[in-house]
């Protein structure tokens, strides 16, 4: 170990310190090793040697590791607010998902649990990358393997002469396998990454008014609160995916009923500070304050003083369950009238995660259900 003199300048005054205080278990370590080459063999006899020296390495390592930890936790007792300082800092100067780095947090973060929770999450999006990859795969050979079971009972249909009813039995089963393969091609499917952003802000003027007006169907109104909306987003599958929500809302409002699709930009700054937020007379409220944990927690991942886009889509319904909002976007778990294998959420998220953006379902003023989106942006 260098002088004191020589260490470099830089070096922290509480790094300084923990090597200070292992030096000295460390010196006394091998001064006990120097004795145990150089004297035990004079005083034990030649068959015990090798039994004596494992012994005494054997305690020496269990005293050197016991000392050791003593020495790490009275240094980390000692330096815990300096490390939760430079922690907190290194925190917000890099902008770790998840952790609360808006400005007025008095909250100190250790800096292990910073980097355990960034590790975390990293190693959490990988393993959702490969599962999804996982999968594509396999559904995309189930959605083969259906359709050549499909392919063979229509071969066997035409060299035989089964009855009439036989006959449109089998058409329809091999239209719900049809139905079911094409569903799993497009849950599991590749989401397309565009080169250059699209704006939304368009993209819902143009859903909204290709939706014919039908009286056995809520009536659609947009209240849209941006004069742009440019997002690093596929615009003929995010428009499916608009047109999708707001047909899913006008069947589960009342035929007199209003479905409500509201558009809005909100400033990184309101999103961490202001976890309600409404524009003009609406009634909507854009950011639930149940959701202020999701919405925050999302928002890190963002870039630095970066603006996103809230797409809410309301309907006059009854309000969602617990059980509804846990398991809307799991595949095959909730069904439809108009999405028979209810599989049309989760397409929706997977364009929406594959655009950086968030989704989520919660109840809405007006005591039906809202679908939210968030999408960031894109920066030009």
């Amino acid at each position: 170990m260098p002088p004191r003199a020589e260490r470099a300048p830089h070096t922290p005054p509480e790094r300084r310190a923990l090597q200070d205080a292992l030096a000295w278990p460390i010196a006394i370590t091998l001064l006990l090793g120097a004795g145990v080459v150089f004297f035990l063999p004079r005083v034990v006899p030649q068959a015990f040697l090798a039994l004596a020296i494992g012994a005494v390495f054997a305690i020496a390592t269990i005293s050197l590791v016991a000392t050791l930890a003593w020495v790490v936790e009275r240094w980390l007792t000692r330096h815990a607010a300096t490390l939760a300082r430079d922690a907190e800092r290194q925190v917000q100067t890099l902008g770790i998902s998840g952790l609360p780095t808006a400005t007025g947090d008095s909250a100190l973060i250790p800096l292990a649990s910073a980097f355990a929770d960034a590790g975390a999450r990293a190693a959490l999006r990988s393993a959702e990358r490969e599962t999804n990859d996982l999968l594509a795969q396999l559904g995309g050979d189930a959605a083969a393997a259906s359709e050549r079971a499909a392919s063979l009972v229509r071969a066997t249909l035409d060299s035989e002469t089964p009855d009439a009813s036989t006959i449109a039995d089998a058409r329809d089963a091999l239209r719900t396998v049809d139905a079911f393969a094409a569903s799993l091609r497009q849950l599991t499917g590749p989401v397309p990454t565009p080169a250059t952003p699209v704006d939304l802000v368009v993209c819902v003027h143009d859903v909204v008014s290709s939706l014919p007006p039908r009286a056995d169907l809520a009536r659609v109104t947009s209240a849209i609160d941006a004069d742009r909306g440019m997002v690093l987003i596929d615009r003929a599958r995010i428009s499916d995916h608009l047109r999708e929500l707001l047909e899913m809302a006008r069947t589960a409002s009342p035929a007199d009923g209003i479905v409500t699709i509201h558009v809005s930009r909100i400033f990184r700054s309101n999103i961490e500070e202001t976890p309600v937020r409404r524009t003009g007379d609406s009634r909507l409220t854009i950011v639930p304050r149940a959701s202020a944990d999701v919405l925050r927690n999302w928002v890190q991942r963002a870039q630095p003083g970066a603006e996103v886009l809230s797409i809410v889509v309301t309907d006059r319904g009854s309000a969602p369950t617990t059980d509804a909002q846990l398991r809307a976007f799991d595949a095959f778990a909730m069904p439809r009238t108009n999405d028979p294998f209810g599989i049309a959420l989760p397409t929706i998220r997977r364009t929406v995660i594959a655009a950086k953006g968030t989704i989520w379902i919660d109840g809405s003023r007006e005591g039906g259900s809202a679908v939210h989106l968030l999408l960031p942006i894109a920066t030009t």
